[in-house]
């Protein structure tokens, strides 16, 4: 008589299969993770070039860069951004109607940074209070407004429409100006989305200010600059404490030239 000979996996067997998936999972988690934030990271950067391009061709239509909130202050304002429009304060930005929407593409939608989106899925993503920026924020006092070109920095509309963006000419140091950058912003110990990159301190009254440049991409934060060159930065020890844990913080020198046109 033939004898069926054939025998499933012992519980050893099974223990050793078991061990060396485990093993190579841990040998190549790591690696898998870096690559995968390297593909987040490209893409990231893709986007940053996609703003610099729209940004761009704003200025050569309009002689002057983006504003960055063109009526924050007005009586009737806070409604309009570099990003999107709302009918009213309390109502979410719609995207797809703010000034850059015409040079963007795709439906005129500020494409989202990848590796914002797990704050998102985390129900760490607040869509009502500066929702459609994408994770970037920009330089408003900078580039998005006329702050520097104002003689004594108080926003006096009548005089001086300094909501309006910077020419791109009177922006004497381009390549070491900040334009956009990853940010994001903590409120109730939850970071949300957040479209402005903002100094320490406010330029002419030196009150300090919360940090918004987000070191999401493995400690780096990528910033776009006005020149339309890219970089990876680190984040300097001004920032603290919460922000800190959050990887909220700033970089470079810390007189925050880099917010300043010149």
């Amino acid at each position: 008589m033939n004898r069926d000979t054939s025998r499933g996996f012992t519980l050893i067997e099974l223990l050793v299969v078991l061990t060396l998936v485990i093993l190579l999972i841990t040998l190549l988690g790591p690696a898998a993770a870096r690559l995968l934030e390297y593909a987040r990271s490209s893409r990231c950067q893709a986007n940053l070039r996609v703003l610099y391009s729209a940004n761009a061709m704003y200025a050569a239509d309009h002689q002057s860069y983006v504003p960055a909130a063109a009526d924050m202050w007005g009586e009737h304002g806070d409604c309009w951004r570099w990003h999107g429009w709302r009918p009213n304060r309390n109502s979410d930005f719609i995207p797809g109607r703010g000034p850059l929407a015409p040079y963007l593409g795709q439906g005129g939608v500020v494409r989202d940074c990848p590796s914002f989106e797990g704050h998102r899925a985390e129900g760490q993503w607040n869509p009502s209070f500066e929702s459609g920026g994408g994770g970037y924020g920009y330089n408003q006092y900078g580039v998005g407004s006329r702050y520097f070109l104002s003689s004594n920095g108080f926003y006096d509309f009548e005089a001086e429409p300094w909501a309006r963006g910077m020419p791109p000419h009177a922006i004497r140091e381009p390549a070491s100006t900040l334009m956009f950058a990853d940010c994001a912003f903590l409120k109730q110990g939850e970071l949300i989305e957040y479209s402005f990159a903002e100094p320490s301190r406010e330029p002419t009254f030196g009150v300090s200010l919360q940090p918004s440049i987000h070191f999401r991409h493995a400690g780096r934060a990528h910033v776009l600059w006005c020149d339309g060159h890219i970089t990876g930065e680190r984040m300097n020890d001004l920032s603290g404490g919460a922000h800190r844990e959050h990887a909220l913080g700033w970089f470079g020198p810390e007189d925050d030239s880099v917010f300043k046109p010149f």
